[in-house]
């Protein structure tokens, strides 16, 4: 068994010894050292290398985890393997991080000299009370534990440590390093890490939003600051790879974080970790015992009540009555702006994901307006391709255009600015001259209001509010891409909302303009291909075989056609899913087997190997038929009439009014065919 096995497999309070190598496993991994007289020779000691692994060791279990502890650990590994995945070529060294972010020392500057006076030999040049054997892990954790809260306590005099805590004032600012190592920290947290980090320094304040008015500093998502993982040895790679699950959990949990500091500490080195929407970048390491007032200075900052600093978008936050509000830009005339304020009533949606857009939308109230529902969406947009245009930008072009039926009813955009600086990946990460490798991670910070509407198309109540929310999608799509000259580019079930109170024109509501482009522009974001959601794209835009396409309208019309599809053969009834999905839809979500499925299904003559779940009835999987023949034109023998490099010329006013008008003769059947077998 590797090394690398042998920590995985680990679980439980267990200890290994082999060869002169000492492993203590704390419930959540192993961690080795070497033990050995040789090592607390200091002229040995050298910067830990990420490269370096373990020594495989015989075990001699000393205790047995919970069954619950078993479960939570289990959850926590598939967590860690996900973000790992997610963070593949995210990592990106910066040997000047520590120059940038804690060369300023005068804000620090009493509480570091008062830290290093209770703390620190400057005789020997080493921090006092330092484990004389730092090869067990409990105790260099507590060693840590009680070190970094001693120098937070003289972070702020508003925030004070556990020891020097008054009564409780609401919403007041307070920080503390826990040990969540010992699974005892966590019995009472709610909710959980989904990886129990070393350390952790959580807080409490306004800037906590999602933490429910706690008073006090808990280990939890919805509270961290900054995980912190201490590692004993040279190996460090699975220790950094802990820290981004951790920093993926709290961004899940922390709507208004825009990067999340952590670190990682050995026996003599501290390395700092800063991550973000776009991964992560991470400093030097330096020693802690050689530089204290470096140290002081980043755990100072870490914990710092400026939480513009430490990563926190200061335009979300609690009120004094403990309201969760967001605070908007707005033009009130051509050069002048005034600040909304919105109540958030719920989170409607939140990217899965941790690296790439984090998209939270939210369902909200303008303060002092009870009756209109809004929705405020946030977005990191990437940076990486010229020619990429707002989504607030393209929803005002289209409402200024006269479109305003079936798409949302724009209130205001903005790109979020933290001080006088837009709020960007490089400007956080402060790279004044980014390379071309570093332009491509960078991404804006954006917000757009709209009025609020209604459920997703998959919550459909009947078959009739289905198709009539389907065909003013469509028909909204239309008046894009013919009167505002825009194409949306990413049709799905999730983009498509249903008003049930709308008019006709905008009882379906097309949403999710962040991939959208004009119709004539010739950028190089707007040629880009395969964008949209994987499961409904188009058969030209999955091709492998042939070079990248620039997509159309006939792209989306056929991702229509599959949204639909996916539904009648995924639902059996409304709000009730089959529980296996039937083929082709499950082939759908597989890279190997989606296009020849799609090519399959398009060239079929009937419908009759793919059938419907007979709750649809009969007319509209004879809608469906109609539309799936259209396509066949459209795509298939358009392109066999013309040559390989020249098909025919599409017909975009003609495509559409086919395309719709057998949608209308779906509804009209479906009306005749209620009437003559009313449920």
């Amino acid at each position: 068994m590797s090394s690398e096995e042998s920590e995985e497999n680990t679980t439980g309070n267990t200890a290994e010894v082999s060869d002169g190598y000492l492993i203590v496993a704390s419930g959540h991994k192993a961690l080795t050292r070497r033990a050995t007289n040789s090592d607390n020779n200091d002229t040995d000691r050298k910067v830990p290398s990420e490269d370096e692994q373990s020594i495989p060791a015989r075990k001699r279990r000393i205790a047995s985890p919970t069954e619950s502890e078993l479960v939570r650990a289990e959850e926590g590994e598939v967590y860690l393997r996900e973000v790992v995945q997610e963070m593949n070529q995210a990592w990106k060294q910066d040997k000047d991080l520590l120059e940038k972010f804690f060369s300023s020392r005068t804000p620090f500057q009493e509480r570091i000299r008062n830290a290093k006076e209770r703390n620190y030999n400057s005789r020997t040049k080493r921090w006092s009370r330092y484990p004389v054997f730092p090869t067990e892990f409990s105790s260099l954790c507590n060693w840590f534990r009680v070190l970094l809260n001693d120098i937070l306590l003289f972070e702020a005099d508003g925030i004070p440590s556990r020891r020097e805590r008054g009564p409780p004032s609401q919403l007041k600012q307070r920080r503390y390093v826990f040990a969540t190592y010992k699974e005892d920290y966590l019995k009472e947290v709610t909710p959980l890490p989904r990886v129990s980090s070393s350390l952790y320094l959580a807080g409490s304040g306004p800037e906590f939003v999602t933490a429910n008015g706690k008073l006090r500093p808990q280990p939890s998502p919805t509270a961290g600051l900054s995980p912190i993982e201490v590692t004993i040895g040279d190996g460090t790679r699975k220790q950094r790879n802990r820290l981004a699950a951790n920093a993926a959990d709290i961004f899940e949990w922390q709507s208004n974080r825009r990067f999340v500091f952590a670190l990682l500490l050995t026996e003599e080195y501290c390395t700092v970790y800063m991550f973000d929407r776009a991964g992560a970048t991470y400093s030097k390491p330096f020693n802690f015992h050689e530089d204290p007032d470096l140290f002081c200075t980043v755990i100072c900052l870490l914990g710092s009540s400026k939480v513009n600093d430490i990563g926190f978008d200061g335009s979300i936050f609690l009120d004094r009555t403990g309201l969760h509000q967001i605070r908007c830009r707005q033009a009130a005339g051509r050069r002048s702006f005034r600040n909304q304020h919105y109540t958030v009533q719920s989170t409607i949606f939140q990217s899965p994901v941790y690296v790439g857009r984090g998209t939270f939308c939210w369902l909200v109230r303008r303060v002092g307006d009870k009756k209109s529902l809004y929705v405020i969406k946030d977005a990191w947009i990437a940076q990486d391709l010229p020619g990429k245009e707002s989504e607030g930008f393209l929803l005002k072009l289209a409402n200024d255009k006269g479109v305003t039926l079936g798409i949302p009813l724009f209130q205001s955009s903005e790109d979020i600015r933290q001080g006088d600086d837009p709020d960007t990946i490089l400007l956080n990460r402060k790279i004044s001259n980014p390379s071309r490798e570093y332009l491509k991670l960078d991404r804006v910070h954006t917000r757009v209001v709209m009025k609020a509407y209604g459920k997703t198309l998959d919550q459909f109540s009947s078959r009739k509010e289905l198709i009539l929310a389907f065909h003013d999608a469509v028909l909204a799509h239309r008046n894009l891409h013919q009167i505002a000259g825009i194409l949306h580019r990413d049709i799905s079930i999730r983009n498509i909302l249903i008003d049930s109170h709308g008019v006709e024109g905008s009882r379906g509501i097309l949403i999710d303009f962040d991939n959208a482009v004009r119709v004539v522009d010739e950028s190089l974001y707007a040629k880009k291909s395969r964008v949209g959601t994987y499961r409904f794209m188009s058969l030209n835009l999955l091709s492998k075989d042939s070079a990248p396409k620039q997509q159309t309208y006939i792209n989306d019309l056929e991702s229509f056609y599959y949204v639909l599809c996916w539904i009648m053969w995924v639902y059996v009834e409304p709000g009730k899913k089959t529980s296996v999905t039937p083929y082709p839809a499950s082939a759908w979500d597989e890279d190997m087997m989606v296009y020849t499925a799609k090519w399959a299904h398009l060239k079929r003559l009937t419908f009759e190997a793919d059938p419907f779940q007979p709750y649809f009835g009969a007319s509209l999987p004879a809608m469906a038929e109609r539309l799936r023949i259209l396509l066949r034109r459209f795509i298939i023998l358009r392109a066999s009439k013309g040559s390989e490099d020249s098909p025919l010329p599409p017909e975009p006013e003609q495509d559409y009014s086919e395309f719709l008008a057998e949608i209308k003769k779906g509804i009209s059947e479906l009306e005749l065919e209620e009437a003559e077998h009313p449920a």
